[in-house]
């Protein structure tokens, strides 16, 4: 199960008996295995697939630490593995899976650990070595959705280069509106899936962040989005409803047209990207992804509701009618991939 090199850093850095557990994986490429001794457990990431993670992942732990928002400890660190603390075996989506009459608590307090973080000013000194989510980069990241979903539209390749062009002004637009308002720490994948539960704790310590490693400096509103509008589980309108006036108040600010229109944007950016980040993990072999498509679709829909004056209305409208929201066959992925190859 382990290799030479693996079990090197174990030995480096562990001086008592161990056995090791396979763990599930992620979306990602890297390993996770629990170690175990006698006095306590670890979790062991091995990010050789990407190395290029682990500096991010122990520079963003410091500054979550540094500004009171509980994460896992760091125990030790190589350019490709990390040992860090084993925070239980059941995240907070297994949780919220399980327990109906808790969901509203486990997302309270998620929503107040952001908006404890989001008070928590940052130098510029801090944020520098991080990554900007700015509206260049979401407008990039938006145009994935071209690549793996206008194929499946068996355009000519003139309409296929005039509905990309048109897409990529649309959303640079859009993006801008996206990256209104207050720019801090964007942890980037903030849900349920990324958050243990520990109960022992108080308050908002109770969640606890375990992935950031793409974390930059964005829109502080991206991870509200990303939390309330989950890719994996409907959320009620009434409850998003509910957070969203818990956070403007923790915050002290108004949940007004402004704020709404602004995380819309987001909202539109992010359900873009994932409804192609999606398909291609789907093309990947991870096909248990098309059955969130329905779902990533309903809420692109519903973010759009915000812009009927726009002409990106018209655009989707057009290429991608009410019949069309849903997830391709596998066949119909397997053609494209295979003509796109060609």
């Amino acid at each position: 199960m382990i290799d030479a090199d693996l079990k090197n850093f174990l030995q480096k850095n562990l001086s008592v008996p161990y056995r090791i557990e396979k763990m599930p994986g992620d979306a990602g490429a890297r390993l996770y295995f629990r170690i175990i001794t006698d006095q306590k457990s670890y979790i062991l990431c091995d990010a050789r697939a990407l190395p290029e993670t682990i500096t991010p992942f122990c520079y963003v732990q410091k500054i979550l630490h540094e500004c009171d928002i509980r994460v896992p400890h760091i125990y030790a660190v190589s350019e490709q593995f990390l040992l860090v603390e084993d925070l239980g075996k059941e995240n907070l989506a297994a949780l919220y899976n399980k327990s109906p009459t808790q969901q509203e608590l486990y997302l309270q307090t998620s929503v107040e650990l952001l908006a404890h973080l989001h008070q928590r000013p940052l130098t510029e000194d801090v944020i520098a070595p991080l990554p900007r989510y700015n509206a260049t980069l979401f407008a990039e990241q938006a145009s994935l959705f071209c690549d793996m979903w206008l194929p499946l539209r068996n355009l000519s390749e003139q309409e296929y280069n005039k509905a990309e062009q048109r897409f990529k002004n649309f959303y640079l637009d859009i993006a801008h509106q996206a990256c209104q308002g207050q720019t801090h720490l964007l942890l980037r994948d903030f849900f349920v899936g990324n958050i243990m539960w520990l109960p022992e704790e108080d308050s908002f310590h109770k969640a606890c962040v375990i992935d950031f490693q793409d974390a930059g400096v964005g829109p502080a509103l991206y991870d509200l989005v990303s939390l309330l509008q989950d890719a994996r589980r409907t959320i009620p309108n009434s409850l998003q409803e509910k957070m969203l006036l818990f956070y403007c108040n923790k915050r002290k600010i108004s949940l007004d047209n402004t704020f709404k229109k602004q995380l819309s944007a987001i909202a539109i950016i992010r359900h873009t990207r994932i409804l192609a980040v999606f398909l291609r993990l789907a093309t990947q072999g991870k096909t248990s992804y098309l059955s969130y498509v329905p779902h990533v679709w309903e809420q692109l829909s519903a973010a759009l509701d915000m812009y009927q004056d726009s002409d990106l209305i018209e655009w989707f409208t057009h290429y991608f009618p009410a019949s069309s929201r849903t997830s391709p066959s596998l066949h119909e992925l397997q053609t494209q991939t295979q003509e796109n190859v060609q």
